[in-house]
């Protein structure tokens, strides 16, 4: 096998890992987006309250950096 066969070969095969590395990631980050929306739906209040209050806090960590 010519050298530049070799590494057209290594090429195709390192692809089809990343392909299917990416398409096990997307599988995997629509099951988490699934679970989030499922959680968020059955929780709504205490999802708004840690929102607000992950809001607030970032809000004043960067308000403080801000101001020195």
């Amino acid at each position: 096998m010519h050298p530049h066969e070799e590494s057209a070969a290594l090429s195709i095969e390192r692809r089809a890992q990343i392909e299917a590395s990416l398409e096990q990631t997307r599988q995997r980050l629509v099951q988490l987006n699934h679970r989030t929306v499922t959680f968020v739906r059955n929780n709504p209040i205490p999802c708004a309250i840690g929102a607000l209050a992950l809001g607030y806090l970032v809000g004043r960590a960067a308000a403080r950096r801000w101001l020195w």
